[in-house]
């Protein structure tokens, strides 16, 4: 999910092959893709197009929507006006272009994208345990990973650590990115500099240590993230049924959900007393409303900033 500086959200509604567009009053609409699993319609309305199980998304200042359209190994760029194209990856699922064309290169099902400030694009090339990273001069270089699925390289160049599948990025305001480590249960950061290290878990799975350090909590599959305004990071714990938010001094808490088992309840209460089923997701608007995918509910729940 995304959320515009206007305040629409943007869901990848992935089963349908569409992003939907939610406007602050409510009213739904499809924003991209014709509902059949394919790739076609570059150059053209982006609604007439096919996606192939797009997931992540994410919006760029001037208002470009960009999607991780997994089953294409590609990224699409949807631009305000809603013409569609292909922003990064040829199509052929593998390893290769860096240095040269973001649209000459391959990706392996790249799984969620995030933007910063000085209009880069992040990839989370996930089968590829790697970030890709497209400037605004649109080549591409990866980030962080080596290509070797596995844990090491805190404290040194993001580039030779080991990484796993990753389930979502954000940047925050000073440059540094956050990946989800997802099969490693931790949450990674990598600075302005380079240098990368575990921000969230301890690479056992299982929901504990809120209160504590971060690094020191369990943490189960973390998947999406955000950051808000403040600098807090929240988590989308995928398998814990919730969600952690850690703050700008390190301490990890929960912000919503049970994390006692799967379900659906809780509308209308204290976020903390609600039931999820598999958090996938996390969005905040500037109004710092915090929006869930509630995946196995088929539902996005909102809790109030």
């Amino acid at each position: 999910m995304a959320v515009d500086a206007a305040g629409n959200l943007y869901i990848a509604d992935s089963g349908n092959h569409r992003i939907r567009k939610v406007t602050p009053a409510g009213t739904i609409s499809t924003f991209a893709g014709n509902g059949t699993a394919g790739f076609a319609g570059d150059g053209g309305p982006a609604t007439n197009a096919n996606l192939n199980g797009p997931n992540g998304v994410a919006v760029d200042a001037a208002g470009n929507l960009y999607i991780a359209d997994s089953g294409n190994h590609r990224i699409r760029k949807v631009t305000p006006a809603g013409t569609i194209s292909t922003f990064a990856g040829n199509g052929t699922a593998g390893f290769a272009g860096d240095g040269g064309p973001a649209t000459d290169a391959r990706l392996n099902s790249a799984n969620a994208v995030a933007t910063d400030s000085a209009g880069n694009l992040y990839i989370a090339d996930s089968d590829n345990y790697r970030v890709r990273k497209v400037d605004p001069a649109g080549r591409i270089s990866t980030f962080a990973g080596n290509g070797i699925e596995g844990f090491a390289g805190d404290g040194g160049p993001a580039t030779d650590a080991r990484l796993t599948f990753m389930g979502g990025l954000a940047v925050d305001a000073a440059g540094n990115l956050y990946l989800s480590d997802t099969d490693n249960f931790r949450v990674r950061k990598v600075n302005s500099a380079g240098t990368i290290s575990t921000f969230a878990g301890n690479g056992i799975e299982g929901v504990s240590g809120d209160g504590g350090p971060a690094t020191a909590a369990n943490v189960w599959a973390p998947f999406g993230l955000a950051v808000d305004s403040s600098g807090n990071l929240y988590i989308a714990d995928r398998n814990g049924g919730n969600v952690r938010t850690v703050n700008t001094a390190g301490t990890i808490s929960r912000f919503a959900g049970t994390s006692l088992g799967f379900g659906f309840s809780g509308d209308g209460g204290p976020a903390l007393n609600a039931t999820f089923a598999g958090v996938d997701g996390v969005a905040i608007d500037t109004d710092g409303n915090l929006y869930v995918t509630d995946r196995l509910n088929q539902r996005i729940r909102r809790v109030s900033g």
